[in-house]
């Protein structure tokens, strides 16, 4: 979590809270007889409390598990194509073709981090057909010669970690698109606003013990909401995928050069 987006959570939700307060406090200088009975808002918190927090305990589910799921076929992605890199040192005396199959997976990298990378943090559709990149490496892989059983196996390693490295790009692509349907959204705000509203007429004698008790409700109900529409989106907000396990592989790969095995 990046600490500039928590404290922009934290920020906003203080506003919402400050409003609120601000608003409670008008209500007791324009309405200050009026109040809802302790039995009616007991009963109408009990029913509004359950539909309310089996609401919120969904929209948070599917937001972090489609949060998680991107995440993981991130990782997975990257985890496959170093060991596609890796397992180049098995190739035996053939050396213009480990430099052709690195070559190949270096641009690869960089077609997701330039090309891929920034379509799928726009709003634009994304293309999960196996692009030209990917199948320059799998051409290149092709080109291994087996002469003798490490040949053979790292033929067969190098295949298996391309064909997962391709499951978990079109897995990523999909997730990326993945988001909490506008109607659900809407609906925790709307039951939000009417939870702090309702809230605001409790009979409760103290001033300051009503303000105070307001705000806290309004700043806890206010970033809950924000939460959620942080962790609807994996490349905005606090919570935040981005590009930097490719980013950080390529430089790796850069500074090294994978060298048949003789």
């Amino acid at each position: 979590m990046r600490s500039d987006g928590r404290v922009l959570l934290y920020g906003q939700a203080t506003v919402v809270a400050l409003a609120v307060v601000f608003g409670n406090w008008m209500l007791s200088i324009t309405c200050p007889d009026v109040h809802i009975d302790a039995g009616v808002a007991s009963v109408f918190f009990s029913v509004l409390g359950i539909v309310y927090a089996i609401l919120i305990g969904f929209a948070v589910y599917m937001v972090s598990n489609d949060f998680n799921e991107m995440r993981r076929c991130v990782f997975g992605e990257v985890n496959q194509l170093q060991n596609a890199w890796d397992y180049l040192s098995f190739v035996d005396n053939q050396e213009d073709v480990v430099t052709t199959v690195a070559e190949a997976l270096k641009q690869h990298i960089a077609f997701i981090l330039f090309r891929e990378w920034p379509i799928m943090c726009s709003d634009e559709a994304v293309d999960i057909s196996t692009p030209a990149s990917m199948k320059s490496l799998m051409r290149a892989v092709n080109a291994i010669r087996i002469t003798n059983h490490s040949d053979s196996v790292a033929l067969e390693k190098l295949i298996d970690c391309v064909a997962s490295a391709e499951r978990y790009r079109v897995d990523r692509l999909v997730a990326s698109r993945q988001r909490l349907p506008n109607l659900v959204y809407h609906l925790v705000v709307l039951l939000s606003v009417i939870t702090v509203f309702i809230f605001s007429f409790l009979a409760i004698e103290s001033l300051w013990i009503n303000l105070a008790l307001n705000g806290v409700n309004g700043f806890a109900i206010a970033l809950v909401c924000l939460i959620i529409r942080d962790l609807d989106n994996p490349f905005r907000g606090a919570w935040r995928i981005d590009a930097i396990p490719f980013a950080t592989l390529l430089d790796d790969w850069e500074k090294q050069r994978p060298e048949a095995s003789r």
